[in-house]
C-alpha cells in the first residue's frame, strides 16, 4: 500500500471585493491545495460578489434636481399706434356781400365754361371753373340774380342748338345748386347759334369757342 501523500500546495485564490469608484477590485489569498493523491485538489471557496452601496446621503441635503426649463422672455409690447395726419379743415365759406355788383360782373366775365361739340355735359376741366362761379355768386349782393347762357357753335340746324344750349345752361345751373348757390339767383337760358362769339366759324378753335355757358347778372 502506498504511503498517502499528505503533501499541500498554496494556491493563490482571487477575491473579488466589490465596486470602488466605479472599478472593480481583486484580491487573492493563498490557499493550501492537497495533492492528487489525495483524490484531486480541493475546491477552493466561490467567491460572492458584493453589491456597491449607496452613495451616502446627507439628512436633508437635496436631491439631483432636473435641468431646468428656460422661462420665455417676456412678451413684446406693441409699438405706438400710428397717429392719424393732420385733419385738413376747409377754408372759410366767402360771406354774402363781399363783393358789390361791378366786381361780380368783371369777375363773371372772365368765367366760360366750354363743351363738346354735340355734347350737353360737362367736362372734367370744367369743375374747377364751376368752382370759381359759385364763390362768386355766393360773395355778391344776396338779392341779385343771374342768368346762366348757354350757347352753340354755327354748325348744325338752329332748333337742334336751341335744344343743346338749353341743356348745356341746365346742367350748369344744377351744377352751381350742388355748390351752395340758391336757386332764386339764376334761371336757366338757351339761346343756340344766336349769339356766336366768333363769326364766320373758320376753325375748330372758332367753334370751340362759340359752344359755352356763361353767367351773367340780370338787370
Amino acid at each position: 500500500m502506498a504511503a498517502r501523500d499528505d503533501r499541500r500546495f498554496p494556491v493563490w485564490v482571487p477575491w473579488v471585493v466589490g465596486l470602488a469608484g466605479g472599478a472593480l477590485v481583486v484580491t487573492a489569498q493563498l490557499w493550501p491545495v492537497r495533492s492528487h493523491a489525495e483524490g484531486g485538489p480541493a475546491a477552493p471557496p466561490t467567491p460572492t460578489l458584493s453589491a456597491p452601496s449607496a452613495p451616502p446621503t446627507t439628512p436633508g441635503a437635496p436631491g439631483p434636481s432636473a435641468p431646468s426649463t428656460p422661462s420665455p422672455g417676456p412678451a413684446p409690447s406693441p409699438g405706438p399706434a400710428p397717429s392719424a395726419g393732420p385733419t385738413l379743415s376747409p377754408g372759410p365759406a366767402p360771406s354774402a356781400g363781399t363783393l358789390d355788383a361791378a366786381a361780380v360782373a368783371q369777375r363773371l366775365a372772365a368765367l366760360t365754361i366750354t363743351f363738346d361739340a354735340d355734347s350737353p355735359h360737362l367736362t372734367p376741366g370744367s369743375q374747377a371753373t364751376l368752382d370759381q362761379i359759385a364763390a362768386v355768386l355766393l360773395a355778391g349782393p344776396p338779392a341779385a340774380t343771374y342768368e346762366v347762357q348757354g350757347h352753340t357753335d354755327l354748325s348744325g340746324t338752329p332748333q337742334d342748338n336751341l335744344k343743346i344750349s338749353r341743356r348745356r345752361a341746365q346742367a350748369v345751373v344744377q351744377a352751381l345748386l350742388d355748390r351752395g348757390v340758391r336757386l332764386g339767383q339764376i334761371k336757366a337760358v338757351g339761346y343756340g347759334q344766336t349769339r356766336p362769339l366768333v363769326d364766320p366759324e373758320r376753325t375748330d378753335a372758332d367753334r370751340a369757342a362759340n359752344r359755352r355757358v356763361v353767367v351773367v347778372p340780370r338787370g
